[in-house]
């Protein structure tokens, strides 16, 4: 039995696609709960994931143009995923927003030989000032003073333990020297006054202060006659001191008498949403760039090198299979070890695979074809094909049903009671079963044709969604989630493949940002916004059927448009293309410099020899077009498949 020959050629891209979709699957199913732990609520998370989309359809067909304005597709793609590296590093340095937390309001005393004894406490709520009682004493612990003397500018903050050890002595209170500050957690009993309300305060003169003590208990008889419990002692002059006070339960219940606390937050809730906003738009941005290109240069390198999409393609499939759960596995160990949740593997998996991609890029040599001089002309033509404006409704209709399974069924799943690692294995099974038909994606092409395989995942997606409708047991969701060998793996195949087989000369990675737009971007938002509107509204199971319904409508339209009417439109497409390709074939020979023209004519003139067809149609499909009898062939073997 002879072992299969290995093409060294496609070596690079194995390695290409192995490692970004390593550093994808790393990081961004990851990236929504890591959107949690900052502090991001879900109405800011779903404005977030509404902008997404919509720069995902712009950014991916316009750098797509770029790329084929420049035929350099190589140092667009090099540069996309170093700029996803850097803004992957920027999220993860993203403030968390702050935490509302509820704290007692500050209290200020004020003494001094200019002002009467007098508490301020921080006005936070609404309604009157009942902080303290007036009818018996208030217990209180000093934290800290600060002395303020007309002709300083600043002044200085003593915690009350380094109150007793200043040599400026303000540790006596009143002055009275029974009773220095020599315990740590100086406390106070206050009598105060009825308050009176100030704009941003409640205020309350102070009628009484009695010191407390460990050693003794708190009688009327130590009440002293001053107001003010510091002194101010050698500060002199018209010096005031405020001093930070801590309120105490009552020693009669143990409880505050006053409920209301102040909501505080430390930091900025809104930089924190609107640097995570921009960040993430671009790292998508460029993100969504390097899965267009992906798809561009595998295909020109497997028409290149006589290699197959799919099996390509199997080693992106792989790839998430396996980094996937070992990032969430590390997540979890080094969340447990630090004691909060710590997704920073996850970002740095990401950027260690994403550079070794860009390595592998630059070891890539890719012939993809000479720069379009009307890249914006063609395509707008291109949009004017009914082929091409079908599969580009088809995909987007696909991204949608991708988009609702992807976005809910693990919340669905949880409803259910499933358990965690069910989840993951969901993602497994799906990577598990979609290897093996990957790996013979080119037998699936030839024998069943791409319109069919598109046909088959909306038929797929019609009984998986009806089927995970009328499950009560989430381990039933296992089977359906084998259906994505179909839904998603042998879709994506057909999908591209079948957008490069349209693709006029110039425009192969314009067309892929367009395949990958409608499907990864708008189709995937609207999917996820018109099935979480209905499973708000509805519920789960009806939210099911209804993208169901919605999937079998479009196997039907299709399938009765394209047989009938699209077909022929198609054939007739394929034919005008591949004269097109003829013609700018003929102009390229024409252009070459008179000795080498002539160098041809001595070598043989007349008509081409078979050999020297079969070279030219070669050289033509390295650009993705075939010489017109290939491709009207091609035309009748998918007419027959279809």
């Amino acid at each position: 039995m002879k072992c299969p020959r290995i093409n060294r050629s496609l070596f690079p891209l194995k390695m290409v696609l192995f490692c970004w979709y390593g550093a994808s699957s790393s990081l961004i199913p990851y990236m929504t709960i890591h959107m949690k732990e900052l502090g991001i609520t879900v109405e800011e998370t779903a404005i977030i994931y509404t902008f997404l989309p919509v720069t995902q359809l712009v950014c991916t067909p316009l750098a797509g143009m770029i790329a084929d304005k420049l035929g350099r597709y190589k140092d667009v793609l090099m540069i996309s995923v170093l700029s996803s590296v850097v803004f992957a590093t920027a999220i993860l340095f993203v403030p968390p927003a702050p935490n509302p937390r509820m704290e007692h309001p500050d209290i200020n005393l004020h003494c001094g030989p200019v002002v009467l004894p007098h508490v301020a406490v921080e006005k936070c709520w609404g309604g009157p000032c009942d902080v303290f009682h007036t009818d018996r004493t208030n217990p209180m612990r000093l934290l800290g003073c600060s002395v303020y003397c007309p002709g300083f500018l600043n002044s200085e903050y003593l915690p009350s333990k380094k109150l007793c050890n200043d040599t400026r002595s303000y540790c006596f209170i009143n002055d009275d020297l029974r009773y220095p500050l020599i315990e740590n957690n100086f406390t106070v009993q206050m009598r105060l006054h009825e308050p009176y309300p100030g704009e941003s305060t409640c205020q309350y003169l102070v009628s009484g202060v009695i010191p407390v003590f460990d050693t003794d208990s708190p009688n009327e008889e130590d009440l002293l006659k001053s107001m003010c419990p510091i002194s101010v002692n050698e500060a002199g002059g018209n010096c005031t001191i405020k001093c930070n006070f801590q309120q105490l339960p009552d020693d009669d219940n143990g409880t505050f008498p006053h409920i209301n606390r102040c909501v505080r937050t430390v930091g900025n809730r809104v930089l924190t949403f609107w640097l995570y906003f921009f960040l993430r738009i671009l790292f998508n941005i460029f993100a969504s760039i390097c899965l267009t290109l992906l798809d561009a240069t595998a295909l020109a390198m497997v028409e290149a090198h006589g290699g197959q999409y799919g099996r390509q393609r199997f080693w992106a499939i792989l790839a998430q299979a396996v980094f996937s759960p070992v990032t969430g596995y590390l997540v979890d160990l080094l969340s447990e070890h630090r004691g909060y949740m710590d997704y920073s593997p996850a970002f740095h998996f990401y950027n260690v695979l994403a550079v070794c991609t860009a390595i592998a890029v630059w070891m890539l040599s890719v012939d993809v074809p000479p720069p379009a001089q009307n890249v914006i002309k063609n395509f707008k033509k291109l949009l004017q094909v009914p082929p091409v404006i079908a599969l580009m409704i088809v995909v987007f209709w696909l991204g949608s049903m991708w988009g609702f399974v992807e976005s809910f069924l693990f919340l669905y799943l949880l409803d259910l009671g499933s358990p965690t690692f069910l989840l993951g294995l969901t993602l497994t099974t799906g990577a598990i079963v979609g290897l093996p038909f990957l790996h013979e994606s080119d037998w699936f092409v030839r024998k069943v044709g791409q319109v069919n395989l598109l046909l088959f995942a909306l038929l797929f997606y019609f009984i998986r969604f009806f089927g995970y409708s009328y499950i009560y047991n989430p381990w039933w969701c296992i089977p359906f989630e084998a259906m994505e060998a179909f839904t998603y793996h042998l879709m994506w195949v057909a999908a591209a493949t079948y957008g490069a087989e349209l693709a006029p000369v110039g425009l192969l990675a314009t067309i892929q940002g367009c395949v990958g737009g409608f499907h990864y971007g708008v189709g995937r938002g609207s999917g996820s916004f018109a099935g979480g509107t209905m499973m708000s509204q509805f519920g789960a199971r009806l939210a099911f059927r209804v993208m169901g319904l919605a999937s079998g409508a479009m196997l039907i339209v299709y399938g009765v448009v394209y047989y009938p009417w699209l077909r022929r439109k198609e054939r007739e497409y394929r034919k005008h293309v591949a004269a097109e390709a003829a013609e700018l074939e003929l102009h390229a020979r024409n252009a070459l410099p008179n000795n080498i023209a002539e160098a041809g004519n001595c070598t043989g003139s007349g008509p081409q020899t078979p050999e020297q067809t079969r070279m030219d149609g070669h050289l033509a499909n390295n650009s993705n077009h075939n010489k017109m009898d290939d491709d009207l062939r091609n035309v009748e073997n998918n007419q027959i498949k279809s």
